[in-house]
């Protein structure tokens, strides 16, 4: 038979009972965390173990960033930099762009973006022989969930005879330049931004102001003069950086070319890029195939400094961007070989070089502030830079990567062609060889 046990009996087993439980509790307690030390000691060496590459000895991209040419007189080596990302941005509070937009209306690569310099206007240039300007306050506000919009652009520019490689709008906005494999530099005049893009449909308007004929190559990108819209300087696959008037009769001013001991033209170095520098307008700089840098007098055509890579095979590290800071004396380029460099532009000394992409460095873009700087490379990534550390010292720290974003769509083994910088800063733009143009905020 069963007894029941009295209460002081069931009071001292409850007691035994939560006693019992309070030691399992503590001695828990105590495996689990010596269990996390253990884990933390194991997982901290194997990070460290692991931050010179993957198990399967391949860079990742995070770890690319983190490496970085330097400068020796007996070889080069990769070495450690400042140049680490910043996975969704920086945690100081730094800008994070974010894809907004997208427009698509070409039907090839688009090879250039310019933004207008007062008003909300984008100039898109692609393969496909035409140039398009858009007016950006047709764009909807877009939210979280819908980050595209499909506007058309308010008029498509006609006339030149092959793809457009370059285009710019002038200092006042008033006027178009463009460039390309056609040999020539077009002028043209800015289409009204209260344009309705179908009221000219069928129509022939005639916005064509002038044809600069004088290259006997491909023209492979121009440069505006900030402060004298008439100047246009363009870089030609014949070999020659020439400068133009555009309201002059005989519009060719100047010529320069890189000095070289060869006297046969076909043996000049091929200049792919070109700048004004922006704290010396005085001054043009353009980047060559053959990986050299060259500042030029406007005045009197003289070269003033020159940046050589004998490190580097002709062809397999040319300059394919170049841009200047607007209140130091740097210049910083982007190669094929995937390095970005930034040069002292006092001292003629290459200050910074770093791997930046895993494919070539195709474009790059400096805000307007000079705080940081956009790159862009057919590895189909944007990469925004801080700027915030660099100096033209030797001991100055280089660019910080803050933010990557995977945006165009690769094609013939090309990607993100062009980035430009709104003068305001709302708009962030880049375009590729997928045919579409991106805005970022």
């Amino acid at each position: 038979m069963f007894h029941t046990p009295p209460a002081s009996s069931l009071h001292d087993m409850k007691k035994s009972v939560q006693q019992e439980q309070q030691q399992q509790q503590q001695q828990h307690q105590q495996s689990s965390s010596s269990s996390s030390s253990t884990n933390h000691t194991s997982s901290s060496s194997s990070s460290s173990s692991s931050s010179g590459g993957s198990k399967d000895g391949r860079i990742k991209l995070d770890e690319l960033a983190s490496l970085t040419l330097e400068d020796d007189s007996s070889s080069s080596r990769i070495s450690s930099s400042s140049a680490v990302v910043v996975e969704g941005g920086d945690p100081a509070g730094a800008r994070s762009w974010k894809a907004k937009h997208a427009l698509r209306s070409h039907y090839d690569s688009v090879r250039c973006v310019a933004f207008h310099p007062t008003q909300p206007a984008l100039l898109s240039a692609s393969e496909d022989h035409t140039f398009k300007i858009w007016n950006l306050n047709m764009l909807a506000p877009s939210t979280s969930r819908k980050t595209t919009t499909e506007v058309e652009p308010i008029y498509t520019y006609r006339g030149h005879r092959g793809a457009v490689f370059s285009a710019k709008f002038s200092s006042d906005g008033a006027r178009i330049v463009t460039a390309g494999a056609d040999r020539t530099v077009r002028v043209w005049a800015t289409a009204p931004l209260n344009l309705d893009p179908y009221a000219t449909h069928g129509c022939g308007v005639g916005y064509g102001l002038r044809v600069l004929e004088g290259h006997n190559d491909i023209i492979w990108d121009i440069a505006l003069h900030p402060h004298i819209p008439t100047h246009v300087f363009s870089a030609s696959a014949d070999g020659s950086v020439r400068l133009w008037d555009t309201d002059k009769p005989s519009p060719l001013v100047s010529s320069y070319a890189f000095p070289s001991t060869s006297s046969s033209p076909e043996d000049r170095p091929v200049p792919t890029c070109l700048e004004v520098i922006q704290t010396d307008v005085r001054r043009v700089i353009a980047g060559y195939k053959n990986a050299a840098v060259a500042a030029y007098d406007i005045e009197t055509g003289k070269a003033l400094m020159q940046f050589a890579h004998q490190d580097s095979p002709v062809g397999t590290a040319q300059i394919n961007k170049i841009v200047t800071h607007p209140t130091l004396p740097l210049a910083i380029v982007g190669r094929e070989d995937r390095k970005i460099e930034v040069l002292d532009l006092s001292s003629g000394r290459v200050v910074h070089s770093m791997v930046g992409h895993q494919d070539a460095v195709s474009a790059l873009a400096m805000d307007p502030a000079g705080l940081q700087f956009f790159s862009g490379g057919h590895d189909s990534s944007l990469r925004v830079w801080d700027l915030s550390r660099v100096g033209s010292s030797s001991s100055a720290a280089g660019p910080t990567c803050v933010q990557e974003v995977n945006v165009h769509r690769p094609k013939h083994h090309e990607s993100v062609h062009c980035i430009a910088y709104q003068p305001n800063k709302s708009y962030v733009a880049s375009a590729g060889a997928d045919s579409t143009i991106k805005l970022y905020q």
